[in-house]
């Protein structure tokens, strides 16, 4: 955490930060009860969510599991990335806002010869009178060097971003060593692994995992992070990762 401007921090209240954002996997095989998912968003005071492994209309799962989170009233502002048709519907992605999204687009990652293509999404929304860049993502559980892959285009759609503050939520799927998300490191942030504090985020034993702190909120170096934490919970098989976040003047 650092010191001065956010060192005060209220841990339900934010009190100290511009804006909270999470991260969390909802493990949508798991059928995931929506409504307590909502409830959890609410109680932790979440701003914006990326989300991982969201259904909307398959088999398993017949609802537009977005658009129900959507319609519980705190969050009235959503965008959805397909990664794949699944059971009958889509598979893939999504931001949950509480601040109007002004843009949204997204595109797909390198899959060859992976079982199941990935994506990422961005959205911009303003807080404060700042535009913000936020993305959303979910890595390749498929080996390292495919997932290697998909962060360096990630970093260098980042990168090409002109707006000035810019944050990415993922499940990275790192789960062979810490310094797997390194790379993002030569130009941003991590918050999962701050001052080398990981979080394991992933709450099942595996027994191909060599590390759990696999989920992750990377940011640009004019955004303070001031406080980060995880919600441990019954609701997936990830815990929930949220960090407070202070925006630097520049120019």
């Amino acid at each position: 955490m650092s010191e001065g401007i956010c060192s005060d921090l209220n841990r339900e209240k934010k009190e100290a930060g511009d804006i909270r954002i999470a991260s969390f996997n909802i493990a949508s095989q798991m059928h995931p009860n929506i409504i307590q998912i909502h409830e959890q968003l609410k109680q932790y005071h979440i701003d914006v969510v990326g989300m991982q492994e969201i259904d909307r209309f398959t088999r398993r799962n017949p609802i537009d599991m977005l658009t129900t989170l959507m319609d519980q009233g705190i969050y009235p502002y959503g965008s959805f990335q397909k990664t794949i048709d699944f059971e009958g519907g889509e598979y893939g992605i999504g931001l949950l806002s509480a601040y109007e999204i002004k843009e949204e687009y997204g595109g797909k990652l390198n899959s060859e010869g992976l079982s199941e293509a990935r994506a990422w999404q961005r959205i911009v929304v303003e807080i404060n009178g700042k535009s913000a860049a936020i993305y959303n993502t979910h890595l390749t559980h498929e080996g390292k060097a495919a997932r290697r892959k998909q962060l360096n285009e990630i970093i260098a759609v980042m990168n090409q971003d002109a707006t000035v503050y810019k944050i990415l939520t993922g499940d990275f799927n790192t789960d062979q060593d810490y310094s797997e998300i390194y790379p993002m490191l030569e130009t941003y942030v991590i918050a999962n692994g701050d001052q080398d504090k990981w979080l394991n985020t992933y709450n099942l034993k595996n027994e191909e995992m060599k590390v759990y702190a696999i989920d992750n909120i990377i940011v640009s170096r004019n955004l303070e992070i001031c406080h980060v934490d995880m919600v441990e919970n019954t609701l997936s098989d990830h815990n929930m990762l949220y960090v407070d976040l202070k925006f630097r003047d520049v120019g």
